[in-house]
């Protein structure tokens, strides 16, 4: 049994990890900007708290939509964009990999605050991972105001959609590539 997951472990990495950062044509990445955009505005209608996140951290990167689904083992994946004090700078990616008690599908919307120039200069270097220890919140209104930066991160959930129950162990990964770099 344990080999068989290690095996769909290993297998849903690789699948996640052949993902590109940056989308391949300039249509693609201006659909991308606009729906960072959208997704930042429909956070801040929903909750004006969400500004103070904009405000107090250094960068922040949206990924407007993160799919996430399985079946003991659960991956997820999700294009998005980094801003410094609101300024684009990059294209990234969020991986996500459980495993656990794990079943069904959900899409939602993901905001990741930085507050540190350290946990910014992971996240560029790819070395910043989140794990089961970071917790997220999803979008309401007082929820919200209940996240608190753990080592220099903050991460909220928009518009989480699906049926997915989960009680597993994993972490979430990011790659980032440098605006100027993506042509």
């Amino acid at each position: 049994m344990f080999k068989s997951v290690k095996f769909i472990v290993v297998c849903a990495c690789a699948l996640l990890v052949g993902c590109q950062t940056v989308p391949d044509t300039p249509k693609e990445q201006t659909t991308l900007r606009q729906e960072a955009d959208s997704t930042l505005a429909k956070a801040l209608r929903q909750n004006p708290y969400v500004e103070t996140y904009v405000t107090s951290s250094i960068a922040y990167a949206i990924f407007p939509t993160v799919g996430k689904g399985g079946l003991i083992v659960a991956g997820g994946y999700g294009k998005g964009i980094l801003f410094e004090k609101g300024t684009m700078v990059g294209y990234c990616d969020a991986t996500q990999l459980s495993v656990g008690a794990i079943i069904g599908g959900q899409s939602f919307s993901e905001l990741v605050f930085i507050q540190t120039p350290d946990a910014l200069e992971k996240f560029k270097s790819g070395d910043l991972a989140l794990d089961a220890k970071v917790s997220a919140i999803a979008m309401d209104k007082t929820a919200t105001k209940e996240a608190r930066y753990q080592n220099g991160v903050a991460v909220i959930f928009v518009d989480p959609m699906g049926l997915m129950a989960e009680a597993s162990a994993g972490g979430q990964k990011f790659r980032y590539v440098a605006a100027d770099l993506a042509e």
